[in-house]
């Protein structure tokens, strides 16, 4: 009998450890996802403000917020700006995509290593007086060679997560790359005349007639327009010039204005402040850009020559 039980309760000590192993290498085969599976919930027509801590930025705060249906970020105390909502779409969409595909780590120690601790950007999301979301973005790490993840933690929480994406080009950015850059747009399809002034010496006009471009009464080399045209349908700044007033700056030393078929004008001032070469677009009042970066000033006041038709460059002024 005593050799029985022993015999029966072998077997089942057998079978018990059998289901155990089973058990162990289901969870393995679904890559232990014995994690929540959900860090951010969000509704994002709630959203009232946004702060983001960027560690490129030493965690300078950026906030961005919402006024009378308008998205805003604040520069400096006596300064908001609009943002483009496609900015702001684009930002709800990588918020509402964070979602954790791996369990990194469950405790602290790794946080340093994920640069999830002070280190990373911090964002915090409110709805009204409610905090909704206060996340850090950590590193960035490759999988692969192709895929990209990055490690997130929410702040009130020791797991950190991995989650898809290259969040940092979102979200590791500062006030500057929010704010308005724009000099021109609405693109040339519609344009219809060109009026230049460069620097009080030289002033001549674009006009199309039909499909022809015509540069003061003649034809214009339409190669060298529709190249121009092209360069110029959208132009961004690339830096501010905050450090100026506009107040200071008197009369536009070079001017392009742009009209379109329905009227709309588009005017661009240049200035030459000491070594530097300032823009202010009728599209963008609200700001100074840096001309001298990038090349923008010489990328939009050109030469009348450049226009003119081959055979008459050698003989013309």
């Amino acid at each position: 009998m005593s050799k029985f039980s022993n015999t029966k309760l072998l077997l089942i000590l057998v079978a018990l450890a059998a289901v155990i192993a089973i058990v162990k290498y289901l969870d393995v085969s679904k890559g232990e996802r014995n994690f929540r599976s959900e860090l951010v919930k969000i509704d994002t027509a709630k959203i009232s403000s946004i702060y983001i801590y960027p560690k490129s930025k030493k965690g300078q705060e950026v906030k961005l917020f919402r006024e009378n249906g308008q998205w805003k970020v604040r520069v400096n105390e006596n300064k908001n700006q609009n943002v483009d909502y496609s900015r702001i779409s684009g930002l709800f969409k990588t918020i509402t995509g964070i979602k954790p595909v791996r369990l990194a780590a469950r405790n602290m120690e790794k946080w340093k290593d994920f640069e999830v601790d002070t280190s990373g950007t911090r964002v915090k999301v409110h709805e009204g007086d409610k905090k909704t979301l206060d996340i850090i973005i950590g590193k960035m790490n490759f999988i692969g060679g192709r895929d990209v993840e990055t490690f997130v933690r929410l702040d009130n929480e020791t797991e950190t997560y991995a989650v898809s994406g290259f969040l940092d080009a979102t979200f590791n950015t500062g006030i500057d790359e929010w704010r308005d850059k724009t000099l021109i747009k609405n693109g040339k399809d519609k344009w219809l005349k060109l009026a230049f002034a460069l620097a009080d010496t030289m002033r001549f006009q674009l006009e199309k007639q039909d499909t022809v471009w015509i540069l003061d009464g003649m034809p214009a080399n339409q190669t060298e327009v529709n190249n121009y045209l092209s360069s110029v349908s959208h132009v961004m700044g690339t830096a501010f010039a905050d450090d100026l007033d506009a107040s200071t700056l008197g009369s536009a030393q070079y001017l392009l204005e742009i009209e379109d078929t329905t009227g709309s004008k588009i005017k661009v001032e240049g200035f030459v402040v000491g070594d530097k070469k300032i823009l202010r677009s009728s599209l963008n009042t609200d700001n100074l850009i840096n001309g001298s970066q990038g090349g923008v000033f010489e990328r939009i006041f050109v030469s009348r020559q450049k226009f003119m038709p081959p055979a008459d460059t050698a003989a013309s002024p």
